[in-house]
């Protein structure tokens, strides 16, 4: 899915965020009054009427103005807004919607930089005793068949907090992410098959902590597998050697072949395109929504089987033995819904919004993002009826990517000079390739 990491648990140590307390009586006092907004707040536009292609966008809620929220977009604009037109940014499902739903009015304000927080400050604080940072205990193999030499990539996952912590009781938070409690010297694998995805758990410690000194420190122990299977979910298998097994056998990718070029390691880069309703694949994208719940931090599987998600792979393919070996570098998913093109007031386009671009860490630093986010752009060009492509809260590595790549696209249209005169053809532009007007905006600031 490109993300920011936050500082978590390490070793012994953990790295905590604090306000000050006059600051924290001022957020517990606006959140008491505005349904779970506060200053400094991650948050997401919603329901307007008026500049619609606002709706979906993310930003920070800056401060309270009367009943309305100053937010600043990721684009840099700044919105007043009523209260009913933000929420919380939260995952969620997405749903197909019309971008022209009844809602609340958006007025455009130009104010100076304003910080109601200060600067947080970081503190140590010891983690309980008994616990181990998963992040460095967890390892993840891709592998091709049964031997040493079919390891083609192993990494730790850059997140665990939605898979290791101990959940509070009533509506308290859930505390101990990313610890796994009660084991001597645990060790974690996690194996895949490179080409089918098909996954495997190895878990082993060299004993448990007695339940007693547990409880004396009111702690739970960790149910490794079961909170493996249950929080990201797929159809593991009960023994490794069925992964290997899946690794060498004939496969094909699902869906449409839509790209080729050689490998600069030799063979091929292809990438597949394809709709993710029937079994065979819903089982895959089941098997590659684990990556998006390791590596990014706020990952959310997407629910399959559904029509409107659009799903990219792409697999480097070299020859071995004689026949073809396929290894996944990574993925794009895409979904479609529809929106009111107020240009041809037509209520029959769809925008294609990026929620997940993963490129596994292995195979970081190769161009691989781009890759996939091309692809993405050129599947819109070829469909009319999808008017453009927008980003899902995009994060600050991914944003950078997002740039250098539309970079390239209007470079080879030949709009550069134009996005950085006077009077930008933001619209005209982006209608050709298929970007939506914030990017637009974001490019024509850059450009100039």
């Amino acid at each position: 899915s490109p993300q920011k990491q936050a500082a978590h648990h390490k070793g012994k140590r953990s790295r905590l965020r604090e306000l000050c307390d006059s600051c924290k009586e001022r957020a517990r006092l606006m959140m008491a009054k505005s349904g779970g907004i506060r200053a400094g707040k991650r948050v997401r536009i919603d329901g307007l009427t008026k500049a619609t292609e606002n709706n979906g966008v993310g930003g920070t809620a800056v401060r309270q103005e009367g009943e309305k929220w100053l937010v600043k977009t990721e684009t840099g604009e700044e919105l007043l807004l009523k209260e009913e037109n933000i929420h919380p940014d939260e995952p969620q499902r997405k749903k197909a919607r019309f971008a022209d739903e009844e809602g609340g009015e958006v007025e455009v304000v130009k104010v100076e930089d304003c910080n109601d927080q200060e600067e947080a400050e970081e503190a140590d604080e010891e983690d309980p005793p008994y616990t181990t940072w998963a992040n460095d205990i967890v390892n993840i193999r891709l592998v091709t068949g049964k031997g040493e030499s079919d390891v083609v990539g192993s990494f730790n996952p850059s997140f665990t907090h939605q898979v290791f912590f101990t959940p509070g009781e009533g509506e308290e938070p859930r505390k101990h992410e990313e610890l796994i409690i009660g084991y001597e010297e645990p060790k974690i694998d996690i194996v895949y098959a490179a080409n089918t995805l098909k996954a495997g758990v190895d878990f082993k410690h060299c004993g448990m902590v007695g339940m007693k000194l547990l409880k004396e420190e009111n702690l739970s122990r960790t149910n490794v597998l079961s909170s493996i299977e249950k929080r990201a979910q797929c159809d593991y298998a009960t023994k490794l050697p069925a992964v290997e097994e899946s690794a060498e056998q004939p496969f094909t990718p699902c869906g449409k072949l839509v790209h080729e070029e050689p490998c600069k390691e030799g063979g091929l880069l292809q990438m597949f395109h394809f709709i993710a309703n029937q079994p065979a694949q819903v089982t895959f994208v089941q098997r590659l929504q684990t990556f998006a719940i390791w590596l990014i931090e706020t990952g959310n599987a997407i629910e399959v089987p559904d029509d409107s998600w659009n799903v990219f792979t792409l697999y480097r393919v070299q020859q071995k033995g004689g026949k073809d070996v396929h290894v996944l570098l990574g993925f794009l998913t895409a979904y479609s819904y529809w929106v009111y093109d107020k240009a041809e007031n037509a209520i029959d386009k769809r925008r294609l919004r990026v929620s997940q671009c993963v490129v596994l860490p292995p195979f970081h630093r190769q161009g691989h993002g781009s890759r996939l986010l091309k692809a993405a752009y050129k599947f819109a060009l070829q469909d009319p009826t999808i008017l453009d492509v927008s980003v899902e809260d995009p994060s600050p590595e991914f944003q950078a990517l997002r740039d250098a790549t539309d970079g390239v696209l209007l470079h080879q249209d030949g709009s550069v000079d134009a996005l950085g005169g006077a009077q930008p053809p933001l619209a005209e532009v982006g209608r050709r390739l298929k970007l939506c007007r914030q990017q637009m905006k974001r490019l024509s600031h850059i450009a100039n």
